[in-house]
């Protein structure tokens, strides 16, 4: 049998008989990466495989004509209704009033949306749906008063709605500086995982920053040159921010629970359960976006009785909930903000809040979907890392069995050494073995290592209890 027969069948073959390959036919090297992937497929077939994420209930989409328009808009694309949702509303946020007050003092209108989905799911395709579907008004295509970009950076944020403005002084000449020219974005990000990355950086300003604009925070800097300063007052601006994230990638942006950047996010899976063929696109939904952008939006009493209630119980410590909720009271009000917006109102009425609540329920049980898939994904890759070392610390006793009983004294020698002194370098370990025992160093160590509990570290070795 020849090499390249023998790589069609990789699914026979394991890693061993790959090396074993290679070792007999040099010239069999281009099967290199043959081997890899089948390697990489064979962990992607084993790896744990995510259930289907929690999606919006069917009545939530009757209640409303435009729900319904959004959900066919998304179906017409093969995209996820919840997605496309999520994705409008962010457009909607961008748009939006720059304040908004439910009787606990004013807040930004901001809204964060993470698409979710296993790798091979298209994630921007939500975007760019809601795109065609909601039509913006027209001042926001001049781009001196509305942006869409990404972001690299705390400073990028803030230099979205900066520009230049030309002064003139009393003997008239003009003199440009830089300020705020615009008061509507929305920022795109197709590649989440790149912005948690950027994030964790040392020094990276660009998670406060967001976490600052999600509240409607003043944004900027004073630099020492005029050219770099940015001063974005708190409440002067509206932005939408729309993430698409792979299911193994989200992790680490869960994780960051203690600074605050996942409560700030509403999520939604990028899977429709129900997708099917032969849906016709229904034209864009035209939203009456005649609000000003100084003009507060405003809830009724019984939603401001309800967040009064809820900030008192956390004043006197009678709240419970997972710290991943504790952002709920502003997310439902900026969802209840965004739907009445999406009806043309900036009055927000009782049913735009059980809407919201039904939005926020649903985004919270993705999140933990995440979540458990990654804690599986963990172990699983534990699990492998564990059977690797077991594999390995059986190879090692195959090696070493033809040399037996000389091996093994050794290695006992070399643990009793390790033991005595807890924390010594390989050239005194060795130095201390006899002469004639010199020689089997290297395999006496590894047997010490799977046998003995010997750990090797960079320079010395230790005991177990010592690692």
């Amino acid at each position: 049998m020849n090499a390249h027969h023998q790589a069609t069948n990789t699914a026979a073959w394991d890693d061993d008989s790959w090396a074993d390959l290679f070792a007999r036919d040099p010239g069999a090297e281009y099967l290199a990466g043959a081997a890899d992937g089948y390697a990489a497929a064979r962990d992607e077939a084993l790896s744990p495989r995510p259930g289907r994420l929690p999606t919006l209930p069917d009545d939530f989409w009757q209640t409303r004509p435009a729900l319904a328009h959004i959900r066919q808009a998304a179906r017409a694309r093969i995209a996820s209704p919840d997605a496309v949702l999520l994705c409008a509303l962010a457009r909607i946020a961008s748009i939006a009033p720059h304040t908004a007050d439910a009787g606990i003092g004013p807040f930004g209108t901001p809204i964060y949306a993470a698409v979710v989905a296993p790798s091979g799911v298209g994630k921007s395709k939500a975007h760019t749906t809601a795109a065609d579907l909601i039509e913006l008004p027209q001042w926001a295509n001049n781009p001196d008063h509305y942006r869409e970009a990404g972001i690299g950076s705390g400073e990028g944020l803030a230099e979205l709605f900066m520009g230049t403005v030309t002064d003139e002084d009393e003997n008239g000449k003009k003199k440009p500086r830089r300020a705020q020219v615009r008061h509507h974005a929305l920022v795109v990000v197709d590649e989440g995982e790149k912005l948690t990355k950027l994030a964790e950086r040392s020094g990276s300003t660009v998670g406060s920053a967001l976490r600052a604009a999600w509240t409607g925070a003043r944004l900027g800097e004073a630099g020492a040159a005029q050219e770099t300063q940015r001063n974005i007052p708190a409440r002067t601006y509206s932005l939408g921010v729309v993430l698409a994230y792979q299911l193994e990638t989200a992790g680490p942006l869960l994780a960051d629970a203690d600074a605050g950047t996942p409560q700030r996010i509403v999520w939604a899976s990028a899977r429709d359960p129900h997708a099917r063929t032969g849906v016709t696109w229904p034209g864009p939904l035209t939203i009456d976006a005649t609000w000003q952008r100084h003009t507060p939006i405003t809830y009724p009493d019984s939603v401001t009785r309800w967040v009064q209630d809820d900030q008192i119980a956390r004043q006197q410590d009678t709240y419970t909930a997972d710290p991943l909720d504790a952002h709920e009271p502003l997310q439902r009000l900026k969802l209840a903000a965004a739907l009445a917006l999406l009806g043309g109102r900036t009055t927000v009425n009782e049913e735009d809040w059980r809407l919201a609540a039904t939005i926020w329920r649903t985004s919270c049980h993705v999140r933990n979907a995440v979540i458990t898939h990654g804690r599986n994904v963990a172990a699983w890759k534990q699990q492998r890392a564990d059977d690797h070392k077991r594999d390995q610390a059986v190879r090692i006793a195959a090696d070493t069995s033809d040399i037996g009983a000389d091996i093994a004294r050794v290695a006992a020698r070399l643990a009793s050494i390790v033991d005595t002194h807890g924390r010594i370098s390989r050239s005194d370990a060795r130095r201390k073995l006899r002469h004639e025992q010199r020689p089997l160093f290297d395999k006496a160590l590894a047997v010490a290592v799977a046998n003995h509990g010997v750990h090797v570290g960079e320079t010395h070795l230790s005991g177990a209890h010592a690692a």
